[in-house]
């Protein structure tokens, strides 16, 4: 089975496009222990059983909400093969924030760009070769409403699924001196025999950016998982750049993907 997880900012048209994929084979119940809808629907395509999740929509993956965390927690947890970015074409800026985060997980990804009917009735004009060098991983435009696009989106699917490791060395956004302090990080959790079991679950960059960024949801995680406390890790360096710019650590790295 394929599973693939929908992540988008709220009103992206996510649950509308998994209709028009699945059909009628939608099940709607609650994520566990929790009120937020939860939507999921199987078919099967060329010959592949096909599992759509519909996460709730967010701005961001920090877990401040409910809805990022239980989104953050099932790319991060529940590791779909593939994770569809849907986007509202018609406002890309707004919402390629949380594009530029998904991409921190690491994870196979495909962009939907949705409203594409809409777009080209504003005559919008997209450069798609650019476009997808720049974002470093496929787009298909898609319509939900016009059921336009549905079929390229599966096939890419397939092709993702069937070779997958060659599409997660994102490239992050960061500056020369954040990226530099990023690598120093990483020097530290793969000279440490400790650290090789949280780099068995996450990502080595996700884990640096998380660090860096004194994720406090990140390393109570961990904390939990494994034992390891990374409070206060790296502090004297991150002061360094908090004072460099002027600004926290959360702020700077916000900046910079913005």
């Amino acid at each position: 089975m394929i599973k693939i997880a929908f992540a988008g900012n709220p009103n992206t048209g996510k649950s509308a496009l998994i209709n028009a994929l699945a059909g009628s084979n939608l099940k709607v119940g609650n994520w566990p222990g929790v009120t937020v809808e939860k939507k999921e629907a199987y078919f099967n395509y060329e010959n592949n059983e096909i599992m759509l999740v519909d996460l709730p929509g967010v701005y961001s993956l920090s877990p401040y909400t409910l809805e990022e965390k239980i989104t953050r927690d099932f790319i991060l947890n529940e590791n779909p093969d593939i994770v569809i970015n849907v986007v509202d074409s018609t406002n890309l800026e707004r919402n390629l924030y949380l594009s530029c985060l998904l991409k921190e997980l690491k994870k196979p990804m495909i962009m939907a760009l949705n409203f594409y009917d809409e777009f080209d009735k504003l005559d919008y004009k997209l450069d798609f070769s650019k476009f997808i060098d720049l974002i470093e991983y496929p787009a298909i435009p898609t319509s939900a409403l016009k059921r336009k696009g549905l079929k390229e989106l599966m096939d890419k699917v397939l092709e993702v699924y069937s070779k997958k490791q060659n599409f997660i060395d994102y490239q992050l956004p960061f500056q020369k001196d954040i990226q530099n302090e990023l690598e120093e990080i990483k020097k530290i959790l793969l000279t440490n025999e400790k650290y090789k079991i949280i780099l068995n679950k996450y990502h080595i960059d996700y884990v640096a950016v998380k660090l860096l960024e004194r994720d406090s949801w990140f390393n109570e995680t961990v904390l939990k998982e494994s034992g390891i406390d990374f409070k206060n890790f790296e502090e004297e360096r991150i002061e360094k750049l908090e004072k460099k710019y002027e600004n926290d650590i959360e702020t700077i790295l916000a900046e910079q993907r913005y």
